[in-house]
């Protein structure tokens, strides 16, 4: 199976969760702006949580969608297992 979860990081139920999640983001794009002075700054604004129960992982796919961002601010992607 598979699931997706997109919200606002203000919408979350508890307010640790988003300043712990806040945190992490600043960190990793504090991390790649070290590695390329050409990263933009951020100010993280929404979660996306992607679930993948199959194996055989994820297939090519494009995240083009209009709520995918406008292309210019960076996302921060981690990925577990």
């Amino acid at each position: 199976g598979r699931g997706r979860v997109y919200k606002a990081l203000g919408n979350l139920p508890e307010k640790k969760k988003e300043s712990f999640l806040r945190q992490i983001c600043t960190q990793i794009v504090s991390a790649a702006r070290n590695a390329d002075k050409a990263m933009p700054g951020h100010k993280p604004t929404h979660l996306n949580i992607l679930y993948y129960g199959e194996t055989t992982g994820i297939y090519w796919h494009a995240d083009d969608d209009d709520n995918d961002g406008d292309g210019d601010a960076p996302i921060v992607s981690l990925s577990l297992g």
